[in-house]
């Protein structure tokens, strides 16, 4: 039995039983003489579910749009908001025109370097997401993969990047965004191979296990969290929303509500909130 036919069987009074559809990217800075960095968000107060307050999650959002056709196109406007809010940041500096031009260099760049890793299922039990009442949660999460050099970015950013904590703080400065719920999250490649503090909840510990065994040829040493299940779909990330067999049992649904106001990737954890 696949994993979608054992959310259906579990959920037989609810027609739509998989909550949401998500678009994620690895994000990893390349560097000429050091190991690889990767940006997470960290979840900080505020974050609806809040148990993975201080958790990483990988950068991305959900379907909220009917014009979205595409995951790709999905991920490409949550990168496009979360760069506007870094060069807002910027805007009563004085180095607000070289911050600007870094961010808008980043941000072509990263889509120019995006690849479509795969797709996958998840049911994320109530004692995984610790939401009294609200019983196991099953979401959809289209994958990519998003590199560039970190050296270049470093450069232009006006960063003398020698691997060390002062460096890679002053990175982490110039990525944050201003967000209610997250900032950045810098992981190194060394940290993934001796063992990272910190959980990655929602199934993104099995998948990102997965990409680094495949991909980087190593297992990462990250905590491994229990009742959560994930399972690789037959659709890629490429595939447009509208042809994908599972979209009826998906209840936020853009094509279903195309002339909702505003984006309903919001309500996602609407009904979880207090």
């Amino acid at each position: 039995m696949s994993l979608l036919e054992h959310i259906q069987e579990a959920h037989p009074d609810n027609p739509t039983p998989i909550r949401s559809f998500a678009a994620k990217g690895i994000i990893h800075l390349d560097f000429t003489s050091f190991p690889s960095l990767y940006l997470f968000d960290i979840k900080t107060p505020g974050y609806p579910l809040k148990k993975f307050v201080h958790a990483y999650l990988v950068k991305g959002g959900n379907w909220g749009k009917a014009e979205e056709q595409t995951p790709l196109d999905t991920y490409r406007k949550e990168l496009q908001e979360e760069i506007v809010s870094i060069e807002a940041k910027y805007l009563t500096e004085a180095a607000a025109t070289r911050e600007q031009q870094a961010m808008a260099w980043f941000h072509e760049t990263l889509l120019a370097n995006t690849k479509p890793y795969k797709d996958f299922i998840y049911l994320a039990k109530e004692a995984h997401h610790s939401q009294k009442g609200k019983g196991s949660l099953a979401g959809v999460t289209s994958w990519f993969v998003s590199s560039l050099s970190g050296t270049e970015l470093c450069h232009r950013l006006g960063i003398h990047f020698d691997y060390n904590v002062e460096s890679i703080s002053s990175l982490s400065y110039h990525l944050n965004i201003r967000s209610k719920e997250s900032q950045i999250g810098i992981i190194s490649e060394d940290n993934f191979a001796t063992g990272v503090h910190g959980i990655f909840p929602m199934s993104d510990d099995q998948i990102l296990q997965r990409y680094f065994r495949e991909a980087l040829k190593f297992t990462p040493k990250i905590n491994m969290l229990s009742d959560v299940d994930s399972e690789e779909l037959s659709t890629t990330p490429l595939t447009p929303y509208a042809e994908r067999p599972y979209l009826p049992f998906v209840a936020l649904n853009p094509l279903r509500e195309p002339h909702n106001k505003g984006d309903i990737g919001d309500r996602v954890y609407d009904a979880h909130k207090d």
